[in-house]
């Protein structure tokens, strides 16, 4: 209940901000572009949201860089036409800079945080341990990629990405990200190891 009221306070705000952007260039106010952005941010939100939140494991930051980007987004529209296959990209380079932005003001690694909560219902105690026991390693070894590697594991197997929008999303080649994601499962696999005998 607590999260349907943030999502909608955040939404008020974005529409708002829909509407202060039209009035500050002089675009026109149509009710379609407005309800376009607004169908966009309903539709991918909460994804960017969990793509920020799985780098950094912080809700209010989450919440100011995922709002970020679609403050940049109504910004973008009103300077230059996006068109609806770029949207999706577009939304998650913007969320992956900011996400760099960000690591770079704090000057430190974050933790990923793989799942927001615990299926504590359905799973016993012991289910519950060795889940959290994972996870914990886990997240231990994503704080050792770089932030590229990082990206794209969890794009591709978090986000459930395609190589094809990886790339779009972090402006590189198909046989970069292939490359980036063949070094990061080869490190996390060292890494893991490492963790299990130790």
């Amino acid at each position: 209940m607590v999260r349907i009221k943030r999502i909608r306070s955040i939404r008020l705000a974005f529409t708002k901000r829909v509407a202060q952007v039209n009035e500050i260039s002089g675009a026109p106010k149509t009710i379609t572009d407005n309800r376009a952005l607004v169908s966009i941010f309903d539709q991918y939100y909460r994804p960017i949201y969990r793509f920020v939140y799985r780098h950094l494991g912080d809700q209010e930051t989450s919440k100011e860089l995922a709002s970020e980007v679609f403050k940049r987004l109504v910004v973008t529209c009103k300077k230059k036409p996006l068109y609806t296959a770029q949207i999706s990209a577009w939304l998650y380079r913007t969320a992956n800079n900011l996400l760099i932005d960000h690591y770079r003001k704090q000057n430190h690694r974050n933790h990923l945080a793989l799942n927001e909560e615990v299926e504590e219902k359905s799973m016993k105690p012991p289910e519950i341990v060795d889940k959290l026991i994972s996870e914990t390693y886990v997240r231990q070894a994503l704080k050792s990629l770089t932030n590229e590697q990082r990206t794209v594991i969890v794009l591709k197997y978090l986000e459930g990405k395609s190589n094809q929008e990886v790339a779009e999303i972090m402006n590189k080649s198909v046989g970069a990200v292939k490359s980036i994601q063949h070094r990061a499962i080869n490190a996390l696999r060292r890494i893991l190891a490492e963790m299990m005998e130790g």
